[in-house]
């Protein structure tokens, strides 16, 4: 695995354990009453990452044919991802639905589109 920081000792996945360090961390919690998120550099930093809100529902930016509607079909109360609403090979679904299986150089290519 490719990784000058942050990796998992050269694995994909890091089992529950954050990434060898400096990292930066986006962590989100759940819970019953409230949800949390922040970003953390406690363990020094390698992206810039932000989180912040959109105005509106998000949903309704949702291109048609990935769209999930409500019963009635008077909403949309979801946005599938192309790989999943077309069952497309490439994606991470089916026989692929294990990281394992997932190439690094596409992982790789995606990150550095992000940045």
């Amino acid at each position: 695995w490719p990784c000058a920081t942050g990796h998992c000792g050269g694995s994909l996945l890091c089992n529950g354990l954050g990434g060898t360090p400096p990292a930066t961390l986006a962590e989100i919690t759940l819970g019953n009453e409230q949800d949390f998120y922040d970003v953390s550099l406690v363990d020094g930093y390698n992206l810039a990452i932000s989180i912040t809100t959109i105005k509106g529902d998000l949903n309704m930016m949702c291109p048609v044919g990935l769209q999930v509607r409500s019963h009635d079909n008077k909403r949309v109360v979801a946005c599938e991802s192309a790989c999943f609403a077309f069952n497309l090979p490439s994606s991470v679904t089916g026989s692929f639905g294990s990281l394992r299986l997932v190439n690094p150089q596409h992982t790789l290519g995606f990150s550095r589109g992000l940045s």
